[in-house]
């Protein structure tokens, strides 16, 4: 679903736009200061958002979510590789 204001992806609850977020960034390739960083309440459809401004999400800089990000982006690079 989408704002209708924004026009950005909106999600149900704060947890699963954490967790999107961390997938985007497993995903993903931005350089730095581009990209989304953050989350937030949208005060049109109460629905959670992506935003690049800001400081970047706590959970962002944790050791294992870090971890996770660099295991599955590893994962996504040779699932790609070997799909030609």
């Amino acid at each position: 679903m989408f704002c209708k204001v924004s026009h950005k992806v909106c999600y149900d609850s704060e947890t699963l736009a954490e967790e999107a977020l961390i997938q985007h960034h497993a995903r993903q390739h931005h350089v730095p200061g581009r990209g989304p960083v953050n989350i937030y309440l949208c005060d049109h459809c109460d629905g959670w958002h992506f935003t690049s401004k800001g400081e970047p999400h706590p959970s962002l800089s944790r050791p294992d979510v870090q971890e996770r990000i660099r295991k599955e982006r590893e994962g996504n690079y040779w699932e790609r590789k070997l799909r030609g």
